[in-house]
């Protein structure tokens, strides 16, 4: 006979308490803070940085740079991770990360061991952001899911600043290395708290991680980024430099023709209507997503050219929109019902659908436009405010097997 932890069931008794949320929401909130404290202190040290560890300016901005290479790429990553094995675990395990990066950055003894550390640390930092918004949207009923981001974002943004009033004097009193052990002290607590306190949420074993497309993107990127980086103090005709100016352009090329054909997932969810949807019920079609958000002027300005190609494509295409960051599903109402909208438009605040395509729908690039084929495959992707002829000439050829 197995007996359930014991923390586990302080848990289960929490969940009855109608603060419970909160407490969810105050372990994220702290857990944000550790993550972005950092950032914009760490900007401004990095001439001390430079010094104290005897390399130069060129180099030492990679300190910034390479964490945000691998905080973008770790986001879809982590995010997949979450879906497969639990956004809690994902999160408990990613700040365990972020506290253990954080106090070995504060021994970090070069550049070299500085950067790594740092890319190690925000990488950990992406896999609790994605994580972060899934327990949000597991714990907050609809209804209060917004404010709930609002207030988990509006930590993320005022961390920095609170670090250079409360840290910046601290710094110059005992120096840089006091930054990240200032940053260890909420990110452990936030990991001991999560374990009794976060709440499991449902595991979507039908996901797949997009292994390549990260790996191609990354790679691009970095090459290019430290081409450009080192051209100047080793020489535009170094072998180096020059095998990145080369491998950036073609890891790029490779990311693009992976990413324009790799499977689209499948997406459930319900409709701004309150009813279930779901892109397995669509076969033999051109399936056609749309991110779009009522308060966004190039959405309503691009809304009467998406209504005109779904009407004009009923037989080859199915539509549907992805409503996101709207605080209710009132507005999204009111926008389907001006525009004469015939699709089903399915509502994600919290912008978890988006997450599930692994970044072929950057969650800030609103609004976005995906076609894919019949067998399920991503043929084309529009960002920013389509038309109706470039529409229906994406869908036309996609169907026709020439996209």
């Amino acid at each position: 006979m197995t007996t359930e932890p014991r923390w586990r069931a302080r848990r289960d008794a929490m969940e009855h308490d109608p603060r419970f949320r909160f407490y969810v929401l105050g372990v994220l909130m702290v857990g944000v803070f550790s993550s972005a404290f950092p950032t914009t202190l760490l900007s401004a040290s990095l001439p001390r940085i430079a010094d104290d560890l005897d390399s130069s300016r060129s180099v030492i901005t990679w300190v910034s740079t390479a964490p945000s290479i691998a905080f973008s790429i770790g986001m879809p990553f982590f995010g997949k991770l979450g879906d497969l094995h639990g956004h809690r675990r994902t999160f408990i395990f990613g700040f365990l990360g972020v506290a253990v990066s954080a106090l070995a950055t504060a021994t970090a003894w070069n550049a070299g061991s500085l950067i790594a550390i740092r890319t190690i640390g925000q990488m950990s930092g992406a896999a609790t952001s994605t994580a972060a918004f899934g327990l949000i949207a597991a714990t907050f009923p609809q209804r209060d899911r917004a404010k709930a981001i609002g207030m988990y974002t509006s930590v993320l943004a005022m961390s920095p600043v609170l670090a250079v009033v409360a840290g910046g004097p601290l710094i110059d009193a005992f120096g840089w290395r006091l930054l990240f052990l200032m940053q260890a002290v909420p990110a452990v607590l936030a990991s001991i708290v999560a374990i009794p306190v976060l709440p499991e949420t449902p595991r979507r074993a039908a996901q797949r991680f997009d292994l390549p497309g990260a790996l191609t993107l990354g790679i691009g990127i970095t090459a290019v980024l430290f081409a450009v980086n080192r051209g100047r103090p080793w020489g535009w005709d170094h072998p180096v430099v020059l095998g990145g100016f080369l491998l950036g352009p073609l890891m790029l090329a490779l990311f693009v023709t992976i990413e324009r054909r790799s499977k689209a997932p499948e997406i459930s969810g319900t409709t701004i209507d309150d009813k279930p949807w779901t892109s397995a019920s669509v076969t033999g079609k051109v399936l056609v997503y749309n991110v779009w958000g009522s308060w966004c002027p190039p959405c309503v300005k691009e809304a009467p050219a998406l209504v005109a190609a779904a009407n004009r494509t009923t037989k080859i295409a199915q539509f549907v929109g992805l409503n996101t960051r709207d605080s209710g599903t009132a507005q999204a109402q009111a926008f389907v019902r001006d525009f004469k909208v015939p699709y089903p438009n399915l509502f994600d605040p919290d912008g978890r659908l988006l997450l599930e395509f692994a970044g072929q729908l950057p969650p800030s690039a609103i609004p976005t436009t995906l076609v894919v084929d019949a067998e399920g495959r991503i043929a084309a992707r529009v960002l920013g405010e389509v038309t109706e002829a470039t529409l229906v000439g994406l869908i036309e050829d996609v169907a026709a097997g020439r996209g």
